[in-house]
């Protein structure tokens, strides 16, 4: 009898382990689907490296190539750092310290003399 039923519950078991195998196995390939379905975007270049593609290519109409070769080299190591994923954060609080906006923390009286020794100059 106890023999009957450890080979029904190992059965069930097997059944179980089965479907949730199969289940993995079913979520993996839709996942593996929509990664394959989604597009990367293309890489947008900062005007550094823009600027440093469009001198490369003066120098080399030129003809001065030991000038290009240390521009090229100069260029790989800037396009490695833009492509790497924090490039990104970092560009855009950059941007943002230029544009001032982290720059709340002065009160309104520094403010205002500010402007007052202004006005007084000019």
């Amino acid at each position: 009898m106890w023999d009957q039923l450890i080979q029904e519950h190992v059965k069930q078991m097997n059944a179980i382990e089965q479907e949730m195998l199969n289940a993995h196995e079913d979520e993996s390939r839709r996942y593996d689907e929509e990664v394959a379905k989604l597009e990367t975007p293309k890489t947008k270049f900062s005007k550094d490296v823009l600027s440093m593609r469009h001198f490369l290519e003066k120098l080399i109409g030129a003809k001065r190539y030991s000038e290009a070769e240390a521009m090229t080299k100069r260029l790989e190591i800037q396009v490695k750092i833009e492509i790497s994923p924090g490039f990104n954060i970092l560009n855009r609080s950059k941007k943002k310290l230029k544009n001032g906006k982290f720059n709340s923390e002065k009160n309104s009286s520094e403010k205002s003399n500010c402007y007052t020794i202004d006005k007084k100059w000019n």
